[in-house]
């Protein structure tokens, strides 16, 4: 076997293959210097950020997540931009964002990212060192063959992602990535500190409504755990505290979103939950969409992960984490409940998929260094491993440089010379990135939507009135003055593909490769 495992198991009671953490003792692991763990986590984040498929600002989901905090930070003139005014159901990460805006330049938000990519870095090496102590006792090959292998993987971020397209490492800095606190979380916990765990996950659930259910589903694996913590009463009964206050933590923040998005009626509130579940987001809210090959095979990881895994607090994490994906996706699917898609209980994946690939990753070292060692072939086998990371961080490295050399849209310098306030600009609905990369108000985009049930319902009539406008060959020219009219636009955009556009009352501002700017008169 590896050279330390006896003394592993001599200094600090019950080895893994006897039942895992169930003494005190059991707890402590052989100690990892502050440099050396500083080192191994900066090489780890590192790896993530080059070989991750990192974008610039702003992309995706950040057009959305960004878009409340940008305009409170004073941003162009998107104060004016009706979704601005909408209820904010992020306002942890919309401080976060005026504040950074404020303080400085926009790199900042890459520093942040840089950061939360560390906790999730620092998380992943601690719950390595909990779910294989032999690993820790025996040198500190594996766990530095762990966080080659498992960087490499974000190669195609899909691999160590959740199910349902849910993801904590993501291509740009948004919410989602706190999810990094709820894994540190569940690492504090195999560790015995169980009110820093709750803590932790009850911080994602704060940043993010989205892993309230998640981290609710990770306390009751925790609970679980009850039996087989400790043999003391006094540290079963510190756990269930934690726990109680853990719950109590969620249940608060499911209780302030409940008072922040009220049903006006309950048929409005149906109607917006099924036109956001069903028809915005299907990819992460319906199980017939994402429950495809590739999730099938991550359930299946989080599956052998139980067999395999001698620690049994984490198998009964992972055991409640999948029964809660399993039972969830039945419900759904069964009683077509849109409240529970939104909701999305599967997302605890994004934490079990993880968690499985530590305990697999180990696993598979475990049994193939002795084998390596054998045969005189380790070297050979960690210059493979390293020539292939590296390899990884250099083409992405690359592939960053040529995403960050992008000229900016050609709509870009038009908006800017032309904004002024009061004005509001309508752009094909699939142009989502248009407010933050102008800073100007636009009428709709596909992509952000509110999530009060009457805001829902105002953005999607904008959405069919827009959707309705360009997907015809030539824009109508009486439906544009009735919005000019009506509904306050004062300009309008046409990009390459787009109709074409040729009414008396437009006049045109500018063009650059294909966009072209024009003033709607007659607008109030």
């Amino acid at each position: 076997m590896l050279r330390g495992w006896t003394t592993l198991r001599t200094k600090n009671g019950p080895g893994p293959g006897e039942g895992g953490l169930l003494a005190p003792a059991a707890l402590q692991l052989p100690p990892i210097g502050t440099a050396m763990l500083f080192g191994t986590v900066l090489l780890f984040t590192l790896l993530l950020w080059l070989i991750s498929n990192l974008e610039p600002l702003f992309f995706s989901n950040q057009n959305t997540k960004f878009l409340h905090g940008l305009a409170d930070a004073g941003y162009g003139q998107l104060a004016e931009d009706w979704m601005a005014q909408t209820v904010d159901g992020l306002p942890v990460f919309t401080r976060i964002v005026q504040w950074t805006a404020k303080l400085g330049p926009f790199w900042l938000f890459y520093v942040e990212q840089f950061l939360v990519y560390a906790v999730h870095a620092l998380a992943l090496v601690l719950l390595f060192r909990r779910a294989h102590p032999w690993a820790t006792g025996a040198d500190r090959l594996p766990l530095l063959l762990f966080v080659l292998v498992f960087a490499s993987l974000h190669v195609n971020h899909d691999l160590a992602s959740g199910v349902a397209n849910q993801l904590i490492i993501k291509s740009i800095y948004e919410p989602a990535n706190f999810g990094a606190f709820a894994l540190l979380g569940l690492a504090a916990f195999l560790a015995g500190r169980h009110f820093l765990a709750v803590l932790l996950i009850n911080v994602a659930g704060a940043v993010h409504a989205g892993y309230v259910a998640p981290g609710g589903f990770l306390l009751l694996g925790m609970a679980a755990c009850l039996p087989i913590v400790e043999r003391a009463q006094r540290r079963n009964l510190a756990l269930a505290l934690a726990l109680a206050l853990g719950f109590a933590g969620l249940a608060l923040n499911a209780l302030l979103l409940k008072l922040a998005f009220p049903a006006t009626t309950p048929a409005l509130q149906a109607q917006a939950t099924a036109l956001l579940a069903n028809e915005r987001i299907p990819q992460h809210t319906d199980p017939t969409v994402w429950l495809n090959l590739e999730a099938m095979l991550k359930l299946a990881l989080c599956a052998a992960a139980v067999v395999l895994t001698r620690n049994r607090l984490i198998r009964r994490v992972l055991a409640v984490g999948l029964g809660a994906i399993l039972l969830s996706a039945l419900f759904v699917v069964l009683f077509q409940a849109d409240f529970i898609r939104l909701v999305s209980p599967w997302r605890v994946s994004v934490f079990l998929v993880p968690l499985a690939w530590v305990v697999v990753l180990g696993w598979l070292i475990e049994q193939l260094l002795p084998w390596f060692r054998r045969r005189g072939l380790v070297r050979w086998g960690v210059a493979g491993i390293v020539a292939t990371a590296f390899a990884f961080a250099v083409y992405g490295g690359w592939s960053k440089i040529e995403k960050f050399s992008r000229p900016p849209p050609p709509y870009a310098a038009l908006v800017e010379a032309n904004l002024a306030p009061g004005q509001v600009y309508l752009t094909s609905p699939g142009l989502s990135g248009f407010r933050l990369r102008t800073g100007a108000p636009q009428y709709v985009s596909t992509k952000t939507h509110p999530y009060l049930d009457v805001e829902v319902l105002e953005w999607h009539r904008r959405l069919e009135i827009a959707e309705a406008l360009f997907d015809s060959e030539t824009l109508d020219c009486a439906a544009v003055s009735r919005l000019r009219d009506e509904e306050g636009v004062t300009h309008l955009l046409t990009v390459e593909k787009d109709p074409t556009f040729d009414c008396p009352f437009a006049v045109e501002l500018g063009s650059d490769r294909g966009a072209r700017l024009y003033r709607l008169d007659g607008a109030s």
